[in-house]
Formats: structure tokens, C-alpha cells, sequence
């Protein structure tokens, strides 16, 4: 698998208005860790907030509106989707394919969420010492 090719996606979806903050955050905790354990590399993730639906949805007229944009293997969208479709509390999600046959040696083009901590930890040593 060291010469497989990954995509990159990024995910849109949205959670009923009524989900308290602990069922919200244990959603994206749970998405984020399906990328995780998938060996996915995070580019961004964002939550947009509570907004207005364009049209009515389950009854809801609000929703909150979460982003994340992510390299992955081609399978392991479907465990994420899989997870959404389980969820009373999603109301819709959507996976959009970006870009195709990414090579896994020339990932640095891409700004990694997570490769900045570190960076930014090993210059706080330097200037500590």
C-alpha cells in the first residue's frame, strides 16, 4: 500500500438545531476519528454555525452547518458516511471528490492540520532554550 494513491474530498454536513452541544461535538469528535484511525490527513475543518436552511428539512428550518476538507483513501469516505446515515441528529451530508491520484511523497503542498503544532513546538523550544 506504500505506492496507493489518495483523494482529496471535502465533507459538508449538517446537524438538527435541536442536538445540545454535547451530541454536536460528539459527532465531529467521532468523524474526525473514523479520518483519523483511516490514516486521513486534515487540511481544515470548520464549523459554520447555526443558518438558515434554504428549504425545510425533517421539519427544521435552521441547522448546524459543520466543513471538513481531508486526504484519504478512496473507502474510507464510506465509514464516515455510513456513521452520518446512523445518526438521527445529521440531517444531510454530502462528500465531494476534489482531486484524484494524490501521490503520498508530495503531500507537503498541502497544509496539513496538525504539522503547524508541531512546527510551532519545536520553535517555542528553540526560543526557551
Amino acid at each position: 500500500m506504500a505506492n496507493a494513491k489518495l483523494r482529496r474530498y471535502e465533507l459538508v454536513f449538517l446537524i438538527q438545531p435541536e442536538a445540545e452541544d454535547e451530541a454536536r461535538t460528539h459527532l465531529v469528535n467521532r468523524m474526525l476519528g473514523i479520518l483519523k484511525d483511516g490514516g486521513a490527513h486534515l487540511i481544515q475543518n470548520e464549523e459554520w454555525g447555526k443558518r438558515k436552511l434554504a428549504y425545510e428539512i425533517a421539519k427544521f428550518n435552521k441547522a448546524y452547518y459543520y466543513y471538513a476538507e481531508f486526504i484519504a483513501t478512496p473507502g474510507l469516505t464510506h465509514e464516515v458516511e455510513r456513521v452520518f446515515r446512523l445518526t438521527d441528529d445529521c440531517l444531510r451530508y454530502q462528500t465531494i471528490r476534489l482531486e484524484d491520484e494524490i501521490d503520498p511523497d508530495h503531500l507537503d503542498r498541502f497544509a496539513i492540520l496538525g504539522d503547524d503544532d508541531t512546527e510551532d513546538a519545536a520553535a517555542a523550544e528553540e526560543v526557551a532554550s
